[in-house]
């Protein structure tokens, strides 16, 4: 099996960036909170947007909702003061569904250079913008019989925000770039292999498959986006694939059509020289 790893995110940006199911204690059975959708589009010219949070507990939860910002590095979020969550606190009761809603605020995400990954271009393109919408959810208070408070663990759930300008509003925009995503072998000049994934879209993207020669990779390793018009470096330590297949994550939460890619060596020595650029992601 290949050994693989991206040098564009670390460990803590993995589950930053997971999508609805990876804390996992969000479906567990003493707090079944679920949600409409795996992630959210926020199209620009639209009001806002939602989506739905229901708690099917007996148990009530104060839901904190916050949008956030992501690094470069994908290292650290902090708070977004362009978006915000309506209501960004409330009192979740067993069996309610409670519609939140995300809505420009009209202010700017930050002030002087970009340091995140929300900016809505690269270089004179306009590309898809990405966020972060954090659910934290608190349990009431219960007392066992001897009227002790019994601890309950706090819930937290992660889940992608995508912001799209006008000239990219395309119910159809990540299967289109599904079909231009392409992949190359290349090889360092210390004579590493690394597999290079060129995203040429403007879109965000998440695999939903993602195999070479028939082997699924790190769950790690496939849950990270690959950015507009990035070239995403993967180690390849027993050498690049013959073959890559993959599936993409739609806007809708569902996958693409699987495609299968042949590979074939590039020999780019700019590509090359640029190895550990490419491997923190995202190029300013």
């Amino acid at each position: 099996m290949h050994k693989l790893f991206s040098r564009t995110f670390a460990a803590l940006a993995l589950s930053l960036l997971a999508t609805i199911g990876q804390t996992g204690a969000a479906k567990a059975p003493s707090a079944p909170i679920t949600f409409s959708q795996t992630r959210v589009v926020f199209n620009e010219g639209a009001k806002s947007a939602s989506i739905d949070v229901t708690n099917k507990s007996e148990t009530p939860y104060m839901l904190a909702t916050s949008v956030r910002l992501v690094s470069v590095d994908r290292q650290t979020t902090r708070n977004d003061r362009a978006f915000s969550a309506v209501p960004p606190v409330r009192l979740l009761m067993p069996g309610e569904t409670l519609t939140v809603r995300i809505v420009k605020t009209g202010l700017a995400s930050r002030e002087g250079a970009g340091d995140d990954v929300s900016r809505a271009e690269d270089g004179n393109a306009v590309v898809e913008s990405a966020r972060l919408i954090r659910f934290k959810m608190v349990p009431a208070q219960e007392k066992n019989a001897h009227q002790k408070p019994v601890v309950r663990a706090v819930i937290t759930t992660t889940l992608k925000l995508f912001y799209r300008p006008t000239m990219l509003v395309n119910d159809t925009g990540v299967r289109e770039a599904a079909e231009a995503l392409d992949a190359y072998c290349i090889v360092d000049d210390d004579g590493l292999a690394h597999l290079l994934v060129a995203n040429p879209s403007d879109y965000w993207l998440t695999f939903g498959r993602f195999e070479w020669d028939g082997i699924a990779v790190p769950n790690d390793v496939r849950r990270q986006m690959v950015s507009p018009h990035e070239e995403r470096l993967y180690e390849a330590s027993e050498g690049c694939p013959k073959r890559v297949s993959f599936s993409l994550i739609d806007e809708y939460g569902f996958a693409t059509e699987t495609r299968t890619l042949n590979i074939a060596r590039r020999a780019d020595a700019v590509h090359a020289q640029r190895k550990d650029a490419l491997g923190r992601g995202r190029k300013d």
